[in-house]
């Protein structure tokens, strides 16, 4: 079910069980590599305007029989969750988080601290900064980075980093930026409050009120809906090299990336899902009987992933990839697709794992129906439109799935030719010794630098404008 609270969504399933969850989920689109949206993430918990105290939320929730609160910083959204035993402590929760969504504190010193600073010593300090130190230069980082910049040809939110690079974090990201994002995306009219659980509708609205009256007297002027401008995405074939830092080379990464079909269609997205699981999935997979099950492997490991976009993105990476290998893995991965093409495929074999998807997907929904709700109301609320369409998709994933085992062979035959015909981006992601030495060297080398401008006064200076302010006010007795 789905309501509006006047200015806010709510959308609740009806899940049997104790347990009651909450996914309050925004669009969020970004412009640059600054991180706003995972920064801003961050700082939402370090206090509201009701509730000015770091750390109050987890508190509140462990309080209402909640297990703390979390959130994630997607690429198109970013989803604060609770899970409370009972509908009780949910409902006195509720305000709560929303006030520290809508009313964020957002202090100075706050971002200082969980952002980025530089301490006593001369170092890059703040929790976002070291949670990106420790993976913009990793394999699957990288490999992701370069494939968003060869997809998307024009300037638009699915090429940045959302997390920020660390360069920008400490130039550019700052406190003013995190303001503006936050007036500009953290508004009612873009936020899904979904809850899944025993709960009365009317208690939900009565929770909210409170909030929904303060809202009223915001004026956050017109609204454009995030992800609505034209993206422009690649037309032909690339081809690129890439390095990553590592203490060997002898494992490295091939990704291989074709735009898959429209969102919105979802039974051929289904399909073109299926055909690559039969591709690589098992033993019995002729990707994996091609490149791993052979006297000397080409890779490790072989697996298939689809980005939910407008237009989606489907992506065979392949991990392990020995020394000197990334060229021969793109050529027979093309010359496999083409033979499997030609030959009989192995329906029984194909129609067999339609059938466990829908033994997984029903053992999903029993086990954890608030996952599989989330999962589908965040879809549609970022691309379903007014008429909700992903949702009347995803509710009709079952029949979809049932009319799949009816396919015959040149059903899939056509998909898979689609893959050998259609052009594709390709990211070899080469480990390299060389360069962990230069990024260790050049890292060095700046804080050096970033010490001797400051000198010891500037440093002693630096310890003590670290504020301690969100971490020594008292928290009062709940």
């Amino acid at each position: 079910k789905q309501w509006y609270q006047r200015r806010v969504a709510i959308t609740a399933g009806d899940t049997e069980g104790p347990i009651v969850k909450g996914y309050f989920t925004l669009a969020t689109e970004e412009t640059g590599d600054d991180g706003l949206p995972h920064t801003l993430e961050h700082l939402i918990f370090l206090g509201s305007e009701l509730y000015p105290y770091k750390g109050i939320l987890d508190l509140a929730a462990n309080h209402c029989l909640a297990q703390g609160t979390n959130a994630w910083t997607a690429i198109d959204h970013t989803s604060y969750t609770v899970e409370t035993a009972g509908s009780e402590g949910f409902l006195i929760l509720l305000p709560i988080y929303l006030d520290h969504i809508f009313f964020p504190t957002l202090s100075d010193e706050a971002f200082k601290t969980e952002v980025h600073h530089i301490n006593g010593t001369g170092d890059d300090a703040g929790v976002v900064y070291c949670e990106m130190q420790a993976r913009e230069n990793n394999a699957e980082s990288r490999e992701e980075h370069a494939v968003q910049a060869a997809v998307f040809v024009n300037d638009c939110g699915y090429k940045w980093e959302t997390g920020g690079i660390m360069k920008n974090l400490r130039e550019s990201c700052s406190n003013l930026k995190v303001r503006e994002y936050h007036k500009k995306f953290y508004r009612p009219e873009n936020l899904d409050v979904i809850i899944s659980g025993q709960i009365c509708e009317k208690e939900i609205f009565n929770a909210i009120l409170p909030i929904d009256e303060r809202l009223a007297k915001v004026d956050y002027g017109p609204f454009t809906k995030p992800w609505t401008t034209e993206v422009e995405l690649f037309s032909s074939y690339a081809t690129q090299d890439i390095q990553f830092p590592a203490k060997d080379e002898d494992n490295g990464r091939v990704s291989v990336t074709w735009k898959g079909p429209q969102l919105d269609a979802t039974m051929m997205c289904e399909a073109h899902s299926l055909l690559w699981s039969y591709l690589t999935k098992t033993s019995a997979s002729p990707l994996v009987k091609a490149l791993i099950d052979v006297s000397e492997a080409y890779c490790s490991s072989i697996s298939c992933s689809s980005e939910e976009y407008p237009t989606t993105l489907i992506t065979v990476t392949f991990k392990g990839v020995k020394p000197n290998k990334h060229e021969a893995i793109k050529e027979i991965l093309l010359k496999t697709l083409q033979e499997v093409h030609r030959s009989p495929l192995d329906m029984t074999r194909l129609r067999n794992q339609i059938k466990n998807t829908i033994c997984n997907f029903s053992d999903k929904l029993e086990n954890d129906p608030s996952e599989v709700l989330a999962s589908a109301v965040i879809l549609d609320h970022l691309y379903g439109g007014q008429n909700n369409s992903n949702l009347q998709s995803f509710s009709s994933i079952f029949g979809f799935l049932d009319s799949l085992r009816q396919k015959d062979e040149g059903f899939w035959k056509d998909i898979l030719q689609y893959y050998i015909q259609e052009p594709n981006i390709t990211i070899n992601c080469i480990p390299s010794i060389q360069c962990m030495t230069e990024l260790e060297n050049a890292e060095k080398q700046r804080i050096a630098e970033q010490q001797k401008r400051l000198g010891d006064v500037g440093m002693a200076n630096c310890k003590k404008e670290k504020s301690t302010d969100c971490d020594s006010a008292l928290i009062p007795l709940l």
